[in-house]
């Protein structure tokens, strides 16, 4: 499991490389939101591991789960314009 967490945040890490580029050239940027977010990205990516290591297998799962369909429910009840 932890393999394959930091298989996946590098893949977003990369995703997250083209988009900004993409949004940057092309698209509006809130500039006010990129500091907090920039912060927020690098917090989680040196918390991230930590957490995953020291968790059990199958309470990350769960955990993974119940966050991704939190998001799910919330982007749903707030959709963005």
């Amino acid at each position: 499991m932890p393999s394959a967490s930091a298989l996946k945040n590098m893949v977003i890490g990369a995703g997250v490389m083209v988009s900004a580029t993409i949004f940057v050239i092309f698209g509006s940027v809130q500039w006010s939101a990129v500091l907090p977010l920039a912060l927020g990205m690098l917090v989680g990516s040196r918390v991230g591991p930590i957490v995953a290591r020291r968790l059990p297998t199958n309470i990350l799962r769960w955990l993974i789960v119940l966050f991704g369909m939190a998001l799910a429910v919330d982007l749903f009840l707030h959709p963005s314009v």
